[in-house]
């Protein structure tokens, strides 16, 4: 297995920025009355904001950039003018491939992916395992599309990240084991911090061992779940 790395350089006032799953799409739920996309788009301006804010170099998305693999031309182009804008700031755009992002959990099914043709046009960079990213030679960011499972912290760096589209200690009922990470797997893999996608629920920050995981939920109400009432969504 020949893995790349992506150097990065971030000053000690600079940051980066974890997302949840964005679920864009044209048209949302009918339990939504707004205009899906345009709310859509003013949170993606709003994370943006935020970015130049806070100094922000690197957003990192934990997958389900898009809905579903259909969505319509007029979405995908509206998400890659507003990931364009992130650019022109000098701030890059990574994420990781989810459920939703390819058909029947096929990562060959990618090419037909909407979040491809952001990949292909370099509006969004691809992280996985075989592509990692390496901050100041000393952080290092291991990343598994959602058809891939996590593999062991590097001892050689001095800070693990992990990146994943996985649900954490959810019922097997609901979840199967390779899409599951569960509290023995956080405890011997090492990392220092795990940073998840795939559940949209926020939940508050959590300490297991040495590894703090954190699970912000999605960036769009997507549902009439009860929890989607009065959450507020949120990035780190």
């Amino acid at each position: 297995m020949s893995i790349s790395t992506l150097e990065m350089n971030i000053k000690e006032d600079e940051a980066i920025a974890f997302v949840g799953d964005l679920h864009a799409d044209l048209t949302g739920p009918s339990s939504r009355l707004d205009d899906y996309l345009h709310t859509c788009i003013s949170k993606l301006k709003s994370i943006l904001n935020s970015c130049i804010a806070k100094k922000v170099k690197a957003v990192i998305f934990a997958g389900d950039m898009f809905s579903r693999i259909s969505v319509p031309h007029e979405c995908v182009n509206a998400v890659g003018q507003a990931f364009m804008e992130f650019k022109k700031n000098n701030i890059r755009v990574f994420s990781i491939v989810g459920n939703h992002d390819i058909a029947r959990n096929n990562i060959e099914r990618l090419m037909k992916s909407p979040l491809k043709t952001l990949f292909t046009f370099e509006v969004v960079e691809h992280i996985n395992l075989l592509n990692r990213i390496v901050i100041n030679r000393k952080t290092l960011i291991t990343s598994v599309d959602y058809t891939e499972f996590p593999v062991p912290a590097l001892e050689r760096a001095k800070f693990n990240i992990l990146v994943a589209h996985m649900f954490y200690n959810c019922n097997e009922q609901y979840a199967s084991g390779k899409h599951n990470i569960k509290q023995e797997d956080v405890l011997n893999w090492g990392y220092n911090s795990i940073w998840l996608g795939h559940d949209h629920v926020p939940y508050p920050l959590m300490q297991v061992g040495k590894t703090s995981i954190i699970r912000p939920g999605s960036v769009m109400r997507a549902t009439s779940h009860e929890y989607n009432h009065n959450r507020i969504p949120q990035f780190y």
